[in-house]
């Protein structure tokens, strides 16, 4: 009898993972308690930064519901990689009145784990940055990241994050276009 109760519990706990419903994988976006100063070296540009939990605010500012699926588009011009969002969502962003020479920092979490950071950035900056920075507009997060800067650094590459890609995929929010 205690066989039977252990094989039907397995199957219901995986009919429910496979439906979505034993899912754990979150992705959530925050802000930085704090602005990053700007680089010493060179006025026009943020620098790349890392941050710890202790850095973060604690409420999330675009949650896990509020993320709807990811792409990576490729093309000859330029690749992009793009979250599609309620555009709530990015309202929510332009309305930090993001200052034209330093972005919002943020750091994006998968399952509790920041994978990176980057900036919001104002859509009409002609300032720089060294790492990946954001624009929101209609309902989509466009990443970027200026040739120029971050290779050399090390600094992570959203193009690079299995464990971001692996929570997309278990979730079924990874888009090939």
């Amino acid at each position: 009898m205690k066989i039977i109760k252990i094989f039907i519990l397995s199957i219901v706990s995986l009919i429910f993972t496979i439906n979505g419903y034993g899912q754990s994988c979150k992705i959530e976006f925050y802000l930085l308690k704090k602005e990053i100063a700007r680089d010493s070296t060179n006025f026009y540009v943020m620098p790349s930064f890392s941050a710890t939990i202790e850095d973060i605010e604690d409420e999330p500012f675009i949650t896990d519901d509020e993320i709807i699926s990811f792409s990576i588009l490729s093309s000859k011009i330029r690749e992009g990689r793009i979250f599609k969002v309620p555009e709530s969502v990015t309202k929510r962003i332009n309305k930090l009145k993001i200052p034209l020479c330093c972005g919002k920092p943020f750091a994006l979490l998968v399952n509790g784990t920041i994978v990176y950071t980057g900036y919001f950035w104002n859509l009409v900056s002609s300032f720089g940055c060294k790492g990946i920075f954001v624009f929101a507009s209609d309902d989509e997060l466009r990443f970027r990241r200026l040739p120029d800067f971050g290779s050399e650094n090390n600094v992570w590459d959203i193009r690079q994050d299995s464990d971001l890609f692996d929570c997309l995929k278990a979730t079924n929010r990874m888009r090939e276009e």
